[in-house]
């Protein structure tokens, strides 16, 4: 009974001694918490690039909001931080310090050191925020199961807090859901797939590779299908085909892409069981791929009428740099999708038939085959 009570009565000392100091560094450990939260949105950024959720434009964009943000962040941080006395500090820690040795040294003659000590609560932030997700998924699940029109973006929003929570029976029963409901854009079917594989372990079941291949069928460059494809050729042992997929995907960009490391080094993975066939990541292409971080930023801050102005204009310097160098076929693919995009069909239609002159000597399962003919098509 007395060894408890000098215990609690050290405890408590400790406590008020040290509360001050505590309070500085909780203030420190939230300020790191905010920073983390940043880093994992521009994880979540490059996440949503690689599985085709947005393009890279809107990547870009939002890595500079997130950048901006957390450049405030600090900065509000840096006004908050109030010094304290170094002296005082010191001597807290002191007292602190001696009373909690002298009971540790009665303990250690009298008591039993040899039993292990009971583990605190580690990581109590990260944990609340975690019960916090949780409770709003739940949350947004029973909205969306109790609306029958709800939209398709609450379906994915769900799915992948499912897919962070590592719920990844979950996320695939929220993705299916949403592609039972009829909406069979391949973004979702590859996030269907992507779902299934994670709760298989890494395995790419039946299932997940008829999805995969619902993909491909509706955008054969889909760099997410493709990356999961070749997982399954080296399943079903395969490794050539799983090899050459990457690596024609690769070979069709002209310039570096953030989704290509991943690529390149799975590709390599499966070169070196190969014997040592490698890839390399492309040279930066003599076309420009598009607009950089700078312009999407600049492009933001626009009024609507010069956004669309910005826009046509670095569809027409693309254009003009395809009138110097017209055997680009990526090259016109890019332009014949920007025209689409702007709604001038006929030029589109001009862009995918040079695309088709430069394309007779693909090999007849090139993707870009595919591109072409819908693109003519008019699809």
């Amino acid at each position: 009974m007395f060894w408890f009570v000098g215990g609690v009565l050290i405890m408590a000392t400790t406590i008020i001694l040290l509360s001050p100091i505590y309070r500085a560094r909780a203030t420190a450990q939230q300020a790191g918490l905010a920073q983390a939260v940043f880093v994992d949105q521009l994880s979540e950024v490059d996440r949503d690039e690689f599985r085709g959720i947005i393009s890279g434009e809107e990547a870009a964009s939002a890595r500079i909001e997130v950048k901006r943000r957390m450049l405030n962040e600090s900065k509000r941080e840096a006004a908050q931080r109030v010094p304290t006395a170094v002296t005082g500090r010191w001597l807290l820690v002191a007292l602190a310090i001696i009373a909690p040795a002298l009971g540790l040294g009665g303990y250690t003659m009298l008591g039993s050191p040899q039993l292990p000590s009971i583990p605190l609560a580690e990581r109590q932030a990260e944990r609340d925020e975690a019960i916090q997700v949780a409770n709003l998924a739940e949350r947004l699940k029973n909205q969306l199961l109790s609306d029958e029109n709800s939209p398709a973006d609450g379906w994915v929003l769900l799915g992948q807090t499912y897919m962070r929570m590592s719920r990844f029976s979950d996320a695939t029963w929220a993705f299916g859901t949403l592609i039972n409901r009829g909406d069979v854009s391949p973004v979702f079917y590859a996030m269907y797939a992507e779902s299934m594989i994670a709760a298989d372990d890494g395995i790419v079941t039946p299932k997940a590779a008829a999805a995969l291949d619902h993909v491909l069928e509706s955008d054969p460059l889909n760099v997410a299908a493709i990356y999961y494809k070749s997982i399954e050729f080296d399943q079903v042992g395969d490794t050539r085909a799983a090899f050459e997929i990457l690596r024609d995907r690769i070979e069709l960009e002209n310039a570096f892409q953030p989704w290509m490391e991943t690529l390149v080094a799975h590709a390599n993975w499966l070169g070196e069981k190969l014997g040592g066939e490698r890839v390399t990541l492309p040279a930066e292409s003599a076309i420009a791929p598009g607009p950089s971080a700078a312009d999407v930023a600049a492009a933001g801050e626009m009024s609507e009428e010069d956004r669309q102005a910005f826009v046509r204009s670095m569809v027409e310097r693309l254009a003009d740099q395809l009138a110097e160098a017209p055997d680009d076929l990526d090259g016109w693919l890019r332009l014949a999708r920007a025209y689409s995009v702007l709604g001038e069909a006929q030029k589109a239609q001009n862009a995918f038939g040079q695309a088709e002159r430069l394309s007779k000597t693909l090999s007849p399962d090139d993707p870009r085959r595919q591109v072409i003919e819908a693109g003519l098509q008019g699809n």
